[in-house]
Formats: C-alpha cells, sequence, structure tokens
C-alpha cells in the first residue's frame, strides 16, 4: 500500500476486482447462505494511490437468518490477501520512492439486525469489524482495527406502483478500540413494482 503526503496521491483507475457468488442455501432454506470469491488484478498504479501493487484474494461468506417473524439477522465474516503489496514514500517533489513489498492480510466480520416494527417502518442496529496490516517505514507493519456500531431506521412510502424507502443511521466508529467519532448516515431506496 502506498503512503505519504495525501498531496502526491492521483486520482485514477484502481485495481479490478472480479466476483463470483455462487447460492448455496436459498430463502426457503434454513438460511440464506451465500459466499463470495473474488479475485483482485493489480490494474492500479500503486506509486500513486490507486492500486496495491501485487495480486490478491478474498472469501467472504454471508449468510441471512429470519429469527423471528419480526425479525431478520445478517451475518457476514472474510478474509483478504495481498501478495507482496507495493510500500512507496515521497520525495520533497512528491517523486514516489519505492521502499518495500510486502504481504498485507485483513479480516472483516459484520452483523446487523432487522426489527420489523410495523409493515413499512423498520428498527436496524448493524455492527462491522476490519482487522488490517498498514506498512510502516521501517519495513514494519501497524495492526489497525476499525469497528462501527450503527443503529437507525427505515421507513417505505408506496405510492401506486412505486416504493420509496427513506432512512437515517448514525454511526459510532472505534479505532483500535477507542473512540473514534460519530457521523450520520442517509439512505434512499426506490423501488418499482411490476
Amino acid at each position: 500500500m502506498p503512503a505519504g503526503e495525501n498531496s502526491f496521491l492521483a486520482n485514477g483507475v484502481g485495481d479490478i476486482y472480479i466476483n463470483y457468488r455462487p447460492l448455496l442455501w436459498g430463502k426457503n432454506d434454513w438460511a440464506l447462505v451465500i459466499p463470495r470469491f473474488t479475485l483482485i488484478i493489480p490494474t492500479g498504479n500503486a506509486r500513486y494511490g490507486s492500486g496495491s501493487g501485487g495480486w490478491g484474494g478474498q472469501v467472504n461468506m454471508a449468510v441471512t437468518k429470519r429469527l423471528h417473524p419480526k425479525v431478520i439477522t445478517h451475518y457476514n465474516a472474510g478474509y483478504s490477501f495481498i501478495n507482496s503489496a507495493d510500500y512507496y514514500t515521497y520525495a520533497g517533489d512528491g517523486t514516489p520512492v519505492a521502499k518495500y513489498e510486502k504481504n498485507l492480510p485483513s479480516k472483516n466480520m459484520g452483523a446487523s439486525a432487522i426489527w420489523l416494527v410495523r409493515p413499512r417502518f423498520n428498527l436496524m442496529l448493524e455492527f462491522t469489524s476490519t482487522f488490517s496490516t498498514i506498512p510502516q517505514t521501517g519495513r514494519s507493519v501497524d495492526k489497525n482495527n476499525v469497528s462501527i456500531i450503527s443503529p437507525g431506521f427505515r421507513f417505505a412510502i408506496q405510492i401506486d406502483k412505486v416504493q420509496i424507502v427513506p432512512g437515517l443511521g448514525v454511526p459510532f466508529s472505534f479505532r483500535n478500540g477507542l473512540f473514534d467519532g460519530t457521523g450520520g448516515l442517509i439512505y434512499l431506496s426506490i423501488e418499482s413494482g411490476n
């Protein structure tokens, strides 16, 4: 992963992620289970921050389970690996200087619960956590854990065959076990029926 002054990082096309998502079990089984297998192709420019510089892959498992007629839960967990990711620093004029390559593993997990309070009003609670490594100047890596807990709600407005679903969440962020801040999340979905 590149590092250095943000003013030296460029915009551009990043790495390409090719996903395959088979359906193992459907909604009529014990749970909805969908794994994801991803190939990461290093098409981005690692020198300027738009790519990792190494081939990689991801494996992720997503499970949806209805625990009660009014409570639906979602779970996911995954693992990513970038082989020989490039690490750069930057000279005073912005010229990238290659330092070393490092394998970068990371893990992620998440869960959410949706309470169907009314047919068109839901309360939601979501949690995500990532465990990653960040290259440092002395060929070392720092472990980095970011967790987010987000309570929220959504409701539906039906207009003829169109359903408009706005929602609001308040994510609380934690970095390496310490509170890191909060924010707001606005959600909007518009769906047309047949």
